[in-house]
């Protein structure tokens, strides 16, 4: 899903001067997907459990904290 977000964020932001708020948004994007995926991968079936949960259908907050630093490494290379 990075590439897509990546796609998606570059037809939103064109032009040379965007690169570093591609690399943000796009990063925004891989995290709003997890939020889309999470609910039913850990709330409706059981394919994703976490030791401590949290507030949105079990998931941690570090999770979505993860998704965002990993989606900004991937972004940027």
């Amino acid at each position: 899903m990075a590439f897509p977000s990546w796609v998606v964020t570059r037809a939103a932001l064109p032009g040379a001067g965007h690169r570093v708020r591609r690399v943000l948004v796009a990063s925004l994007g891989l995290v709003v997907w997890d939020l889309a995926l999470d609910p039913a991968m850990s709330y409706l079936t059981p394919y994703w459990r976490w030791a401590d949960e949290g507030p949105y259908y079990g998931m941690p907050w570090l999770n979505l904290l993860g998704w965002y630093v990993t989606g900004l490494l991937l972004m940027s290379v």
